[in-house]
């Protein structure tokens, strides 16, 4: 599994940043993520093979990633990005 805390770090992003988008402590592991998108967007990502419809969400504007490296640590922040700024 991929430490998301790690892909931020390294990305020069300090713990404020982490703690911005929700992660409560460096180092923690985390398997699959449900973020939010536009629909179109749900749609497009779902379309890839990369991600899936996010079960127990409303299939519409909700999307999960599995992060078992199929997707890039760009994809992954990009994803977490949009969705943060969509439920803020």
């Amino acid at each position: 599994m991929i430490d998301i805390a790690a892909i931020f770090k390294n990305k020069g992003m300090e713990r404020e940043s982490l703690l911005e988008y929700g992660f409560c402590k460096e180092g923690e592991i985390i398997e699959i993520m449900n973020l939010k998108d536009a629909p179109d967007e749900v749609a497009a990502h779902v379309e890839t093979g990369k991600v899936y419809k996010a079960y127990h969400m409303n299939k519409k504007h909700w999307y999960t990633i599995i992060l078992d490296e199929s997707l890039t640590d760009g994809e992954i922040i990009e994803f977490i990005r949009r969705s943060f700024e969509i439920v803020k």
